[in-house]
């Protein structure tokens, strides 16, 4: 059983600093690289779905699927291994929110900043189509409005990701 604290390391080079967030499958911690004293975010599959050979499978797809697809408008994954029996995938920490808090924050928006939203999407996913992958899950939850400078959107959460036969199949 995965028991995770702050000042823990894991895989040998992560430090925990604080939990981010929860959700159905796995929950995100705050970590520095010990070795490039960097903040990410690590995500970490939840230990009752760690025995199941399909969910690891998917654990394992959104990995794969976000390091391989270099586009800025996908959260970009850095590294992919096992703590303990518990699955774990390292990724940019993103300042911003989610689109789904965005609009219960702001209620409509207005059709510009809407436009503005849907073409870095539409980026996302003409790249991830060019690959062979279709995401399967692209709700407000899953596109995450990023401070990085300018506002950039990250499709989040390739894990029943489907390939179509070409490019990451």
């Amino acid at each position: 059983m995965l028991s995770l604290e702050a000042g823990s390391v894991v895989g040998g080079k992560y430090r925990l600093e604080r939990p981010l967030a929860g959700g159905a499958m796995g929950f995100l911690w705050v970590a520095r690289h010990l070795q490039l004293d960097v903040e990410v975010a690590l995500k970490f599959m939840m230990p009752q779905h760690a025995d199941s050979p399909v969910a690891r499978a998917r654990f394992e797809r959104e990995a794969k699927a976000s390091a391989q697809l270099r586009t800025p408008h996908v959260v970009h994954v850095y590294d992919y291994g096992l703590e303990g029996d518990t699955p774990y995938l390292a990724m940019e920490l993103l300042e911003g929110e989610d689109l789904a808090a965005y609009l219960v924050r702001r209620g409509r928006l207005a059709p510009a900043e809407t436009l503005g939203i849907i073409v870095q999407v539409c980026k996302a996913l003409r790249r991830a189509h060019e690959v062979g992958l279709i995401h399967r899950d692209l709700k407000p939850a899953n596109i995450f409005l990023a401070r990085q400078g300018d506002e950039v959107v990250k499709i989040l959460d390739f894990g029943v990701a489907k390939a179509t036969g070409t490019g990451l199949a």
